[in-house]
């Protein structure tokens, strides 16, 4: 086959024919755009998914290669294999149950060839088997967190959800890892930190993740395996310039993100192995941040004698914030006015309670500017950001962050309040 625009890589190993059937067809029906796919059979001994393969290779002969691997290699081992085999100018890996908008490479290539970006990355959605929609956009501007220490955890750290240009892969040597579970995180980490030519769809639904099945490798998750490929990531971004601050990026992702498989793992002598060998990669790797959070992980852990327990907190910021009386004494204690700023999960998880409780908020807003004048799910009014700076009031911030930058432009008579205080976790 001659060069195309993007080679689709799928690593298979006994995957279901329904499933393997609306993935390969999804990218099949592809528009705009010249591709190709390479299949990677990983050892299937599953009848019905070497038979599937068999029909594709036939059918498409002109689009489809089937490379068959003689022993179970892994997906790592297997997404490699394809990576080499490559004839597009970009590829894109997608596993062999999850499946695509029509209009998928076509909307993320075009954002590509616009600035000559190095990869795309878009939002994605969770499918479950009832035919239910989880929806993650990217609801952020990429100017907004670009070179800031939090970049990383901004941007969903899958390969699936990304464009990138083959020979920016292969100049900077990025692969994927071989690892029992987060085999992909290096090779998402390191496409993010070796660039500073990015672009974004923020579009949730051109890529559908199938979630929850019987079959998926999150069995097997192991925090030590997370902690492998950030140890990997900081050994192999020694040698990058691209950003000063890259050291802050990569403690900032294991610490908010890496550290969440812990709420899924069962093996208490795996977590108190992890906890010691991340407090020991923590403090010798030089960065300049605040330990304030990575504190507040530590004494967690001591409390729970290293059980995992304590993560069936963390993202559950309405229990966090319903069960802490100091913010509701202030809110109930207001004499003026509460406006909301920030239409995230803090934000939207307080709105819930004060309608719960009867508690009236005049408006909300985020730095975003949308859908100003309408009314959300609760019933109260969306304001411009520029509205709520003149009003003499309760603001809730719903973070840390944005409570920093309205600290220097609201007026003497407004009431600041920090949401991340009373739901940290």
């Amino acid at each position: 086959m001659d060069k195309v625009d993007i080679s689709v890589i799928i690593p298979i190993h006994n995957t279901p024919a329904k499933e393997l059937r609306q993935c390969i067809d999804s990218v099949l029906s592809q528009k705009q755009i010249s591709f190709e796919i390479i299949l990677i059979d990983d050892f299937s001994q599953n009848k019905e998914t070497i038979d599937l393969l068999d029909e594709y290779e036939d059918d498409y002969a002109e689009k489809i290669t089937c490379i068959r691997l003689g022993e179970n290699k892994g997906a790592a081992k297997a997404r490699n294999i394809g990576l080499d085999e490559a004839k597009g100018i970009y590829c894109i890996f997608l596993d062999s149950d999850d499946f695509y908008n029509e209009l998928f490479l076509y909307k993320l290539h075009k954002k590509c060839m616009e600035s000559d970006a190095d990869i795309c990355v878009c939002g994605f959605s969770f499918y479950f088997e009832d035919g239910r929609l989880e929806e993650n956009f990217l609801n952020f501007r990429l100017e907004e967190i670009f070179n800031k220490d939090e970049m990383l955890i901004r941007i969903p750290a899958s390969c699936c959800n990304r464009l990138c240009k083959v020979e920016y892969l292969k100049n900077n040597h990025i692969h994927f890892q071989s690892l029992p579970s987060d085999n992909d995180l290096y090779y998402a980490v390191m496409t993010t930190l070796c660039t500073r030519k990015i672009e974004m769809v923020s579009d949730a639904n051109l890529m559908f993740y199938r979630f929850g099945t019987s079959y998926q490798i999150s069995s097997k998750m192991n925090p030590l395996n997370m902690l492998s490929a950030i140890k990997k990531v900081y050994q192999d971004s020694l040698g990058k310039k691209v950003y000063t601050n890259i050291n802050n990026m990569i403690i900032i992702y294991a610490i908010e993100t890496g550290l969440l498989e812990m709420s899924r793992c069962i093996s208490k002598t795996s977590c108190a192995q992890f906890y010691n060998e991340f407090r020991s990669f923590i403090k010798n790797v030089p960065h300049k941040l605040s330990e304030s959070k990575y504190r507040l992980y530590e004494e967690k852990w001591i409390e729970y004698d290293y059980s995992s327990n304590w993560f069936d907190v963390i993202g559950d910021y309405y229990t966090q914030m319903w069960e802490d009386d100091r913010l509701w004494d202030i809110v109930r204690g207001a004499d003026r006015d509460i406006y909301i700023w920030g239409r995230g999960k803090r934000g939207t998880d307080f709105e819930r309670i004060c309608f719960k409780r009867g508690i009236k908020i005049a408006g909300v807003c985020d730095r975003n500017n949308i859908d100003i004048g309408k009314s959300d799910e609760f019933g109260n009014r969306v304001l411009d950001t520029k509205d709520i700076l003149t009003k003499q009031c309760i603001l809730i911030a719903s973070n840390k962050s944005i409570y920093k930058d309205l600290a220097s432009h609201i007026s003497d008579g407004v009431v600041l309040i920090n949401l991340e205080e009373y739901c940290p976790f």
